[in-house]
């Protein structure tokens, strides 16, 4: 049986009020890829790509807008199928985050409107986790 590749892409560049950020246009992909040998095994892509704005009204430690973040998340998939019940699946998944917006742990107190806010850094992080699993069929009497 010949392999099969199964590939699907979405990619948005649109530019309206909603994603626009000082007059900036943010924009965001995504991409999944399959590939497929026979019915017994099968490799899996996914990813996304783009920005995250802060919230209205964010500082930072300087007491400025934070940084827009940019966000790269993917996870990457192996399944082993055995007969009809059976099968085992690795994956690895991870972000990548630069210019992460994430809290400083400190705080500022707004007097003019008598409030207190908690102030962000933009640092660049990273997060990765797999997993094994195995399913295997119920054989009960």
């Amino acid at each position: 049986m010949q392999p099969s590749i199964l590939t699907e892409k979405e990619v948005h560049l649109k530019c309206n009020p909603d994603t626009q950020f000082m007059g900036a246009c943010n924009s965001a992909g995504s991409l999944g890829i399959s590939y497929h040998t026979g019915s017994t095994f099968s490799v899996n892509l996914n990813s996304a790509i783009g920005q995250v704005r802060p919230r209205e009204g964010s500082l930072d430690t300087n007491l400025e807008v934070p940084e827009n973040e940019t966000r790269l998340k993917f996870d990457l998939g192996a399944v082993k199928q055995f007969g009809y019940s059976g099968k085992l699946t690795l994956t690895t998944f991870g972000v990548i985050q630069k210019n992460a917006i994430v809290l400083s742990g400190t705080t500022y107190t707004d007097v003019e409107v008598n409030v207190i806010r908690e102030l962000y850094d933009n640092r660049d992080q990273n997060q990765m986790e797999s997993s094994l699993n195995s399913y295997l069929p119920d054989y009960s009497i």
